[in-house]
């Protein structure tokens, strides 16, 4: 019946026509059905800023109004606790905006404004939440039907990893010493006992069960299902490759053609003539192409090598035949006077043509050999039968820990959301009458960001959507032993699914796109109506048409997932009447900005890539400074049409990776311009979490010292580190020179000299209490020991770092709630920093307020958020993709896929005798080389294709990415590119199949983007730049004139703060001796090296000057090595000084510092100050990582850097070899 009698439903319905029934410009707007629509499925594809949450929002309040619903009846899912949030504030203040305010809606009567209200008040305990929080309420509420508590514990995903790979040590140790084991026959194949493949191998299973629901049955199943056909299986998978190639020869004639029209004159037409050459070398190129497109056949490995032999002998006119001969005339003298010479003068041109040839040629090389490397499809069934039953064994093992694994978090209560996921999945398949009780209960059911659901969602929504009878189950049970093929899905017709498949950026996390695009394209086979919404409300036409014009030209079905130049519900439609008045020059100032450092007048060191993003950094900081102090950018509001100057809160910057934030932090901190990082860290990595372990640490050496364990050298080092890590840090701000007494005294038995920190330990672990204390509850006394909490509160970032202990106290109690013991907390964080969990992010959310200031912040966390001004720095970098290397790859088209061990390449040799990517005399493959170990070039098709595969995925989800970043401006987008020419070229002439980077994308369109633009893209001289950063009184100028690279710490927006509040946890090798003559001795060292420091080498073959020390024996000592014969032999080497030369290693993550770098033209020195002695080789493997991260970062080969150690006192340098340092 409803609230609302005929005639105020009459008028509420008049209401939603006119206000959402038509867009702006008179056609019609789906808005209206998907909020009114309730007796059917709705898949409703809403575009960026079209008002999905409004829609959303008010569809539940429609359904309260006119469908006798109440928010108890719904079920409404997102993905991030976040939305969910949101959406619950968004639906509460729309009840209450129709309930109260009866003069702009007068169709609502009191009994509908009374229940609207009471419903608002429910709002908060509505299901309203993300697919974990729903999962985790069903499983709590019928926990008795699985034998689980339902109070169990939340588990961290790490700490459920970390116990993973202990157990899975346990369990080869076993194998090993079990003489029946198959383990001894699996590393004999590889030839190795290193246990990393077979490790490496259980683990890749172990991920399958996050991300596929019936891992089980894969496990039990994959012989019958994928192994007993693996010859259609590798044939359907060498189609795969066949087809990709062939159209990558297609897209490469077509460049050819493109490369003949944009380079040669084509008025000769003489058999030489370039014109004529080219169009005859595009046509057979593409008709290769195509006759192999979808080409059907038996054997498609059989029409590989047709299409190799096709491109070995491709001919023209009679003319000798040959893969080279299709390029032979861009290498004669003809392309030199005929091609070359028209554009004389011309170097960039010039350069770019040498490029151009030069990527065609490649291209045409990379389809051969790619193709080549493909196994026979006899070879390749029979290696998949070898690895069968290597496969099972690592299937065997991988269930047996992770039924070891399982039972443990039984015994202690505590699941992940993983665990959670499965156990939901698995009480409704096996529990008709759980099923039954849930569907009565849930009325309706809507999906926001529907893009982002994974498999294990989508059959979560397939459970509830679906009437019983359209379930497949056993006679004997009830129990649905497969969703996946139910015919008539989603039947009960209650499922709303919103979202935009074109921001579908979460593929980390499991998210399948594809889900949402089979329904889209065919909504009827799938039991849906589709909706669409266009109208885009957020932004003005200048970057609605720049949007649909960078996208047209980009996103295709193959790569983005929409066909958005022909699919015109795809692309956008501005429709804020009051931003599309806006005049253009309120920002005229604003456009998009190529930087050229092809400048051969350049520097050397300008070609480093990280130099590069700090010199564009800066001068986009100097464009927002004066456009913000000029008061001539105008932003207008666009509720109201109200118009004020641009202030700093009104630019955002939007980075793909973390990394790429750190330039702007650094020329906004320059330049005196607020701005806010919002970056969620990694949770090992910030430096208050480096703080906490270590206090953590150090009460565990002092209770193996009481103990009477003698704690070993590596030991003892670690423990020096952390008295100087705690009481350097916040909590006690001990000077520098008693942090060094009491690293010396750390031992000592004397009370008076020990340090402070163990002092304060010791006053926490009273002898024999500790025995009855739980280790969490061990270090929350130790942390209120040393007061943490109120020490964080006093800091000027106290949001961030109290993030950090919150966090840290919750992987302690996670810890705890396993039974782990004081001991097995540190291990957990040695392996977190150093083994298997190493390369795990623990994401580490903060919230910082904004205040006016530039925010700085992810694509990836920008997500449903609006900037008036985006700025967004076009990454020349590609996605990375997960290195599979050594793991057994699962595809649910090919089954699983192992890596070849040694056994399987040395049959593969066998089985085809011959490497015919590399051709003898007589054009036959040459014999493989036995003595070269690692010459290698087959792989599985399978391999093959489900890498070509998701290549596309990735790169489809990056250019999704840069749809999201460009879609949240409100008012103008500024892109920021570097040789975007160059970019351009190399990828259309080399592949305009699948773009490299976002440059890739942005240097497709980027010609007609910036047109849009108020005119050209604005091409930029460095010289004018660096010029500009030289007259610049900026503290990083001399780095970033004379280094090649500089690094900050996220969880520092302040470069100053970094330095004052930097914990050494990579201490200088001159720092670390651990015995001094005395006190004064150690003191005067540490003056020494200050005084070092302080020279200013920057005139130099002009020596610096000493005059500002003024005790006469240290200027004495210092004046000794400016006048070394070291320093007078670099006169005419042109060398560059480089003092505190600083970096975070990459392998260990900590940061470290080079007393003293010098770059000449031929060698390169790395120079360690020593107080007195040299002697102590044990400074070796410390200044050979200095010399390891100094080629790294200055881009110089790593033999040409010598090491020395120099004695002050003794006036001397002492090379130090490090060749054989490991």
């Amino acid at each position: 019946m409803g609230l609302l009698n005929d005639n105020e439903l009459a008028d509420f319905n008049e209401f939603l026509m006119k206000k959402y029934g038509t867009s702006p410009d008179g056609s019609h707007n789906s808005k209206f059905e998907a909020i009114t629509t309730f007796n059917k499925n709705i898949l409703l594809s809403a575009g960026a800023g079209c008002g999905k949450t409004t829609t959303l929002s008010l569809r539940v309040l429609y359904g309260i109004l006119v469908k006798d619903l109440s928010v108890s009846d719904m079920l409404i899912l997102t993905f991030t606790n976040n939305a969910a949030r949101e959406m619950k504030d968004r639906i509460k203040d729309d009840l209450k905006e129709f309930a109260t305010k009866k003069e702009k809606y007068p169709f609502i009567n009191e009994e509908a404004s009374k229940k609207l209200l009471d419903e608002a008040e429910k709002v908060d305990s509505a299901q309203i939440s993300t697919f974990d929080s729903f999962s985790n309420a069903i499983v709590r509420k019928y926990a008795d039907r699985l034998g689980v508590s339902p109070t169990f514990t939340i588990l961290d995903q790490t700490v459920n990893d970390y116990m993973f790979y202990k157990v899975e040590d346990e369990i080869i140790n076993e194998e090993f010493n079990n003489p029946n084991s198959k383990i001894r026959s699996f590393f004999d194949r590889d030839v190795s006992t290193n246990s990393g493949l077979l490790k490496s191998m259980i683990a890749s299973l172990e991920k399958m069960r996050q991300t596929e629901s019936n891992a089980e049955d894969i496990f039990d199943n994959w012989k019958e299902n994928y192994l007993s056909n693996q010859e259609k299986i590798q044939n359907n998978a060498t189609f795969y490759c066949l087809n990709y190639y062939a159209e990558y020869m297609m897209a490469l004639g077509a460049v050819l053609d493109q490369f003949r029209l944009d380079y040669v004159d084509v008025q000769a037409n003489d058999e030489e003539n370039s014109a004529t050459f080219f169009e005859r070398a595009a046509v057979k190129i593409r008709k290769i192409g195509e006759k192999y497109y979808y080409l059907e056949c038996q054997d498609y490995y059989s029409e590989v090598q047709n299409m190799i032999h096709d491109m070995e002998n491709i001919s023209f006119q009679g003319k000798k035949s040959g893969p080279k001969e299709i390029f032979r005339p861009m290498d004669r003298s003809w392309w030199k006077n005929e091609v070359v010479s028209q554009y004389e003068g011309d170097d960039q041109k010039l350069e770019l043509l040498e490029k151009q040839k030069k990527c065609i040629k490649d291209s045409y090389d990379n389809i051969k050999n790619s193709l080549i490397q493909i196994l026979p499809t006899e070879t390749s069934v029979a290696l998949m039968d070898k690895n069968a039953e290597y496969i099972d064994y690592a299937i065997e093992l991988n269930k047996k820990i992770h039924q070891i694994v399982q039972e443990q978090k039984k015994e202690h209560n505590a699941y992940t959301f993983f665990d959670v996921s499965y156990m939901c999945l698995k009480l409704l398949k096996e529990n008709s009458d759980i099923r039954e009780e849930e569907k009565n209960r849930i009325k309706t059911i809507m999906v926001d960001e529907y893009q982002d659901s994974n498999n294990s969602q989508e059959e979560l929504l397939m459970l509830l959507g679906t009437d019983e009878e359209q379930l497949l189950t056993m006679d004997d049970d009830n129990k649905v032993f497969t969703v996946n093929f139910v015919e008539n899905r989603f039947n009960r017709n209650i499922t709303f699914m919103v979202g935009d498949v074109k921001q579908s950026i979460y593929g980390f996390r499991n998210a399948k796109p594809d889900l949402f695009m089979s329904k889209y394209q065919n909504p009827e086979d799938n039991n849906f109506e589709l909706l669409t919404m266009t109208d885009n409300y957020r932004s003005d036409s200048q970057v609605v048409d720049e949007v649909n014009s960078f996208f047209t030209s980009n996103m295709t079905l193959q790569v983005g997932g929409v066909d958005y130049a022909n699919d015109i519900n795809q692309q956008i439609k501005a429709s804020n009447k009051t931003l599309n008045q806006i005049s253009s020059t309120d920002f005229n100032d604003l456009g998009s900005y190529d930087y050229d450092f092809e400048d051969k007048e350049l520097p050397a060191k300008i070609t480093n890539g990280q130099l590069k993003k700090h010199i564009i950094a800066f001068d986009i900081a100097k464009k927002i400074k004066s456009w913000v102090e000029s008061k001539k950018v105008i932003v207008t509001e666009k509720r109201d049409g109200s118009r004020r100057p641009a202030e700093y809160k009104d630019f955002a910057i939007l980075v793909r990776a973390k990394n790429q934030a750190n330039p702007y932090v650094k020329a906004f901190s320059s330049l005196n311009i607020p701005c806010t990082l919002d970056i969620d860290q990694d949770f090992k990595m910030n430096t208050a979490t480096m703080v906490l372990e270590n206090l953590v640490k150090l009460e565990y050496y002092l209770t193996e010292m009481k103990s009477g364990r003698k704690l070993t050298n590596d030991e003892l080092d670690s423990y020096k580190h952390c008295i100087a890590s705690v009481e350097r840090s916040f909590l006690l701000n001990v000077k520098d020179i008693q942090i060094i007494e009491d690293v010396k005294n750390c031992l000592s038995l004397d009370e008076a000299k020990r340090p402070l920190v163990l002092k304060m330990l010791d006053e926490v672990n009273v002898p024999g209490e500790s025995e009855i204390k739980s280790p969490n509850q061990i270090i929350k006394e130790i942390f209120s020991k040393f007061d943490v909490y109120y020490k964080i509160s006093t800091l000027n970032n106290p949001d961030e770092i109290l993030s950090s202990y919150n966090f840290f106290i919750s992987e302690i109690d996670n810890l705890s709630s396993m039974g782990f013991s004081y001991n097995e907390f540190i291990e957990y964080f040695k392996e977190l920093r150093e083994g298997d969990l190493s390369d795990t992010p623990q994401e580490l959310k903060l919230y910082k307020a904004r205040g006016n200031s530039i925010l700085i912040t992810t694509i990836h966390k920008s997500k449903g958020m609006e900037y008036p001004f985006v700025i967004v720095p076009m990454s020349n970098k590609g996605p990375k993709s997960k290195d599979e290397n050594g793991s057994l790859i699962f595809d649910e088209n090919y089954g699983f896929i192992p890596s070849f061990t040694k056994a399987d390449k040395d049959f593969i040799r066998e089985q085809c005798p011959r490497d015919n990517s590399k051709k003898d005399a007589n054009g036959e493959g040459k014999i493989w080389n036995s003595d070269k170990k690692n010459e290698f070039n087959f792989v599985f098709p399978q391999l093959l294709a489900h890498e070509l595969q998701k290549a596309k995925d990735d790169l489809s989800e990056h250019l999704r990415l840069v749809y999201v970043a460009l879609t949240r401006a409100r008012l103008a987008n500024v892109m920021v590119f570097s040789n975007s020419i160059t970019m351009k070229s190399r990828l259309y002439y080399s592949t305009r199949l699948l773009p490299k980077s976002f440059e890739d994308f942005g240097a497709r369109a980027s010609h007609s983007f910036m047109r849009l633009q108020h005119g050209d893209c604005a091409h930029y001289s460095m010289e004018d730049i660096i010029s500009d950063v030289d007259k610049s009184n900026i503290p990083y100028k001399q780095e970033l004139l004379d280094s090649n690279s500089f690094s900050i710490r996220l969880c520092d927006p302040l470069p100053d703060s970094v330095t004052k509040n930097k914990l050494n946890n990579f201490a200088r090798a001159s720092k670390a001796d651990s015995v001094f003559a005395d006190k004064d001795n150690e003191k005067f060292g540490t003056k020494l090296h200050l005084e070092l420091e302080n020279l200013d080498w920057s005139n130099y073959p002009t020596l610096p000057k000493s005059d500002f020390i003024k005790n006469e024996r240290e200027k004495m000592l210092i004046d000794k090595f400016i006048r070394s014969d070291f320093i007078s032999n670099l006169v005419g080497r042109h060398p560059q000084f480089y003092q505190e030369f600083e970096f975070i290693d990459p392998v260990s993550h900590h940061e470290g510092s080079i007393d003293l770098a010098i770059v000449t033209d031929d060698t390169s020195y790395v120079i360690d100050y020593k107080t007195s002695s040299t002697a102590d080789l044990a400074y070796r493997r410390q200044v050979s990582i200095y010399r390891k991260n100094l080629a790294e970062l200055m881009n110089i080969d790593i033999h040409k850097i010598e090491c020395y150690l120099y004695s002050i006192i003794e006036g001397k340098f002492v090379k130090v070899d490090v060749d054989d340092v490991k």
